[in-house]
């Protein structure tokens, strides 16, 4: 019999020399077949036609079944990719079958679910071993968002809503202007432009996915509104005002004159006509093709026409008419009004700074009438344009 053999292995005893043979596993068989479980010695008694007869001996040393090991037994992969198995015995001249078909000592596999693998290695002897390995196969996550509003004006802030499934525990947004954020459902401010956004999330497993929205966000720029007016400031006399618009990016225009008329005018460069004086707040919104709005303020002056009169003559005569003189106008700034009155001498005999306060006639004291002569009248004033105006006039006192 072979001297050694594999554990599983069966082994052919065979005696000669006689005519018959006992062994002493009750075998009474010239030769035989046996699978030992552990290394056997073997007795045979061998008796010829002569009945004479001898005994002989021999052992099967049972040699320890291959070990075969996976490198690794137990690997997790995401949906999609791959992993090397690799088998090895600390023997030598060993071969490995898998049951994938493969004979080689590394294989690299890609299953779409968990699957286990089974390799067998052989050495040179035969004997053989047999092991597993396990590849789970994680699945990936499905990414999605959402984000409103996804178009604006300069600047405008977007709110990103997450919507991917599947265990996902990291979230790594680009939002395509060089921002990115680690929230699930993260804000961002953008500038003018069009953008694409990404997101890229991971599992618990440690599987990703990535979505990428092109040209998802547009931010239209904003306009610039400016204008200026010519004249600034006016008079009632010329009230009108050309308005240059000095707009950048704008399509459209739309002019608040800022009088209690309410006038709203769409034209570019509009020229308007101010009824009265005062000080208007002048609005200019200027709008782009993608709805962005711009606005500025300007306030243009119209000024009451300056007017000056005074008397040459009054009779403080107690008649009830043209009893006092002062003098009358427009577009004047009362707070810097004076009045004096001079006799031929040099003497005065009236001053005020009141413009309501008129001269009856009467000397400083209060009793005693001016006489009737020609006085000389001296009157500042300023106009309400900053311009300043003094009178002398010659004014006669008639009774």
């Amino acid at each position: 019999s072979p001297s050694s053999i594999c554990i599983g292995f069966s082994s052919t005893i065979t005696g000669n020399g006689g005519t018959s043979y006992t062994w002493d596993n009750g075998q009474n068989v010239a030769s035989f077949t046996e699978s030992p479980a552990t290394t056997t010695t073997y007795n045979v008694t061998g008796t010829d036609a002569n009945n004479c007869s001898n005994t002989a001996t021999v052992t099967v040393t049972l040699m320890p079944g291959l070990t075969v090991n996976v490198t690794p037994d137990i690997d997790d992969i995401c949906e999609g990719e791959s992993t090397t198995l690799t088998a090895s015995s600390p023997g030598s001249g060993v071969g490995y079958s898998w049951d994938t078909g493969a004979n080689t000592a590394s294989i690299n596999v890609s299953p779409t679910v968990t699957t286990t693998y089974s390799v067998t290695g052989t050495d040179a002897q035969g004997c053989s071993g047999t092991t597993t390995a396990i590849v789970n196969v994680n699945p990936l996550p499905v990414v999605s968002f959402t984000a409103d509003p996804l178009t604006g004006c300069d600047p405008t802030t977007i709110n990103f809503t997450d919507q991917s499934t599947g265990n996902v525990t990291i979230w790594d947004w680009e939002f395509g202007d060089g921002g990115i954020s680690g929230l699930q459902n993260p804000s961002h401010t953008y500038s003018a432009g069009t953008y694409s956004v990404t997101l890229t999330v991971t599992t618990a497993a440690g599987c990703q996915s990535t979505i990428t929205m092109s040209n998802y966000v547009t931010i239209s720029p904003k306009p610039n509104a400016a204008f200026t007016a010519s004249p600034a400031v006016t008079t009632e006399d010329n009230p009108t005002i050309t308005f240059i618009n000095q707009s950048t990016g704008a399509t459209n225009h739309t002019w608040d004159f800022g009088d209690e008329s309410g006038a709203i005018d769409n034209t570019e460069n509009p020229v308007y006509t101010y009824v009265g004086n005062g000080s208007f707040v002048v609005t200019l919104w200027a709008e782009n093709a993608g709805g962005c709005k711009d606005s500025t303020v300007m306030v243009v002056v119209v000024k009451p026409t300056f007017t000056f009169y005074l008397a040459n003559t009054f009779s403080p005569n107690g008649d009830g008419r043209n009893e006092t003189i002062r003098p009358y106008g427009t577009g004047w700034d009362t707070d810097s009004y004076s009045m004096r009155i001079y006799s031929r001498w040099g003497e005065l005999v009236f001053s005020t700074t009141d413009v309501n306060h008129s001269w009856d006639g009467m000397m400083p004291n209060g009793t005693t009438e001016a006489q009737q002569d020609v006085y000389s009248v001296i009157v500042y004033v300023r106009g309400l344009d900053g311009q300043d105006h003094e009178y002398i006039q010659a004014v006669a006192v008639i009774r």
